[in-house]
């Protein structure tokens, strides 16, 4: 990962190296009273996409009631993220099959590749081991859970 990194940094132009994974889900708001088993509480899903080249962190937000938080999902973040001028793309993520290791990323993959509009000659999607999968995207998710401390429940 280091010297996938290292390259990236030097050619800016031609390879973007990214991290992304999905946060733990987490009910917004957070409701602390003996009712909320009958409420229907809206539970917030966030993607982090981050650039290990410039150190920059993207966060994709949505609900429940907006999608789900499987692989067309994360793939339609994905596929956000990756309209720029850069042709090789190196992805790591850890090994959750049904968000990211499965056909429909790599369709997605192929898609991008093959797309006109999109300047992508390469992608390469790495998988770290599984029980050592902290990756950068892990830092700006503890940020956001300590941030919450700050809210008051209902």
């Amino acid at each position: 990962m280091k010297q996938d990194a290292e390259c990236a940094k030097q050619n800016p132009e031609e390879i973007t190296m990214i991290a992304f994974d999905l946060m733990q889900t987490f009910p917004t708001p957070v409701i602390s009273t003996g009712n909320s088993d009958e409420k229907h509480q809206l539970w917030t899903y966030v993607l982090g996409v981050h650039s290990l080249a410039t150190n920059n962190a993207h966060m994709y937000v949505w609900n429940d009631t907006q999608a789900s938080r499987g692989p067309q999902e994360v793939g339609s973040c994905l596929l956000h993220y990756f309209k720029n001028v850069v042709t090789k793309k190196i992805l790591y993520s850890d090994q959750c099959g049904g968000q990211k290791r499965n056909i429909k990323m790599a369709v997605l993959c192929d898609f991008i590749v093959s797309h006109p509009d999109i300047v992508v000659e390469n992608i390469d999607h790495k998988f770290l081991v599984s029980g050592h999968s902290y990756l950068v995207c892990d830092q700006v998710f503890g940020v956001i859970s300590k941030q919450k401390v700050f809210f008051k429940d209902i």
